[in-house]
């Protein structure tokens, strides 16, 4: 799954929505994956179901299809401000949004993701409803 680093553009919700009708080709389903950053002195998620989801989302959700966005550390993250909390209505991560379609030309605005399904938190965690909700 490409990461996009939390210092990268894809931190920002209007570069992210940028980045998805840009893509050259469309893709359907399109998955948005909203994950904790990594810790720095750790390297790993600071969030304990972040790193539980891991090797289920490798698992499960192809590369091809998805993206990830990082929320930010801990306390950012907590903040009522945090642009992904306000501007996609993410409350609770891992959160995964399924798009039905992104790229070639496809154009998004903050309501067609925010309304967009979501697979949130513990039902990340359950590898049934995680392969039921990306077709696996």
């Amino acid at each position: 799954m490409p990461l996009l680093p939390p210092s990268s553009p894809g931190s920002d919700p209007s570069v992210l929505l940028n980045h998805l009708s840009s893509l050259p080709s469309p893709v359907s389903p399109y998955f948005i994956v909203f994950f904790a950053s990594p810790d720095p002195d750790t390297g790993l998620p600071w969030c304990g179901d972040c790193r539980q989801a891991q090797p289920l989302l490798a698992k499960w959700v192809k590369e091809s299809n998805s993206g990830i966005v990082f929320v930010g550390g801990r306390e950012e993250w907590k903040t009522p401000s945090n642009p992904f909390r306000q501007t996609f209505d993410v409350q609770r991560i891992p959160t995964i949004i399924k798009l039905p379609s992104v790229g070639g030309g496809a154009s998004f605005n903050y309501g067609s993701v925010k309304d967009a399904e979501k697979l949130v938190e513990n039902d990340v965690l359950d590898e049934e409803k995680l392969k039921a909700f990306v077709g696996a």
